[in-house]
């Protein structure tokens, strides 16, 4: 599933890997484009009884709204399942220390980290 909003060159999709609930951002993640990340990845995390990963590498700026999507899609998940974010740009990064959600959630340099991370099987999560 792709998603095109207002905000030029933001995309945002939702695959499956493992089992897991990957959600791919590229883009700009902010005001214009927060509701459309929302509308995609609200619905991916309430059925994410696998984990659900946020994969943001491809994200070059995100605000204040992206970190709140985050944030309430994370509070979707079904009991027992956890999320795992990808960040590497320091644009993405920056705003994820500064509100302290990666006291919340979990950042990792790449995908299969994190798949690996919300996996089920993985003890000591």
């Amino acid at each position: 599933m792709r998603d095109q909003p207002a905000s030029k060159g933001f995309e945002v999709d939702v695959s499956d890997l493992d089992g897991v609930a990957v959600v791919s951002v590229r883009g700009s993640l902010d005001l214009a484009s927060a509701p459309r990340l929302s509308e995609t990845a609200y619905p991916a995390a309430e059925v994410a009884s696998n984990g659900l990963v946020f994969d943001l590498t491809g994200v070059q700026f995100m605000s204040s709204s992206g970190v709140t999507v985050l944030v309430r899609t994370i509070d979707l998940l079904p009991d027992g399942a956890s999320a795992a974010i990808v960040a590497s740009q320091p644009a993405v990064q920056r705003p994820i220390t500064l509100s302290g959600l990666d006291r919340v959630i979990t950042t990792v340099p790449d995908v299969a980290s994190a798949i690996e991370f919300v996996s089920p099987a993985t003890p000591n999560r």
